[in-house]
């Protein structure tokens, strides 16, 4: 699952991507990672198409804090009502306007996947042009992995 190039362009999407030179490496399914990250975009991408902005900002960074590597993915979309910033991690829980047919399980299936790999996902209260989100996911290091 990849979010290809044509998504992106037909977004209009101006893509800010500020990775960590060197991150280490972490302990998990390469896979459900990936899945994981495709939700996220995916959601991000949703969320700029519906706010229908000029400018379409999507923006990911990586950075290494406290023994995790953390992924910030803002977007200057539609944004999630803070009433809502729990509920959207449930499971069949859409808050698009546009009948999209999504099913509503892509920020719940990632959470899972998050979890599953002993991290966090939050969405950042205090920013208000859009939606970011926040993944930290564990760094283990070989003694720990061994034990």
């Amino acid at each position: 699952m990849v979010i290809s190039t044509d998504r992106l362009l037909s977004v209009g999407a101006v893509v800010d991507w500020k990775p960590e030179p060197v991150l280490p490496t972490i302990t998990g399914s390469e896979s459900s990672l990936r899945r994981m990250f495709h939700y996220l975009l995916d959601n991000a991408l949703l969320s700029l198409e519906e706010a229908g902005r000029r400018n379409p900002e999507l923006r990911i960074h990586t950075s290494v804090k406290d023994d995790a590597i953390w992924v910030e993915i803002t977007d200057n979309g539609v944004g999630i009502p803070a009433q809502q910033r729990l509920k959207v991690f449930e499971p069949f829980q859409s808050g698009w306007k546009r009948g999209r047919g999504k099913a509503g399980m892509g920020l719940s299936m990632a959470q899972e996947i998050v979890n599953s790999h002993g991290g966090g996902i939050r969405i950042d209260p205090d920013y208000a042009s859009g939606c970011r989100l926040l993944v930290n996911l564990p760094i283990r290091y070989s003694s720990e992995a061994e034990a």
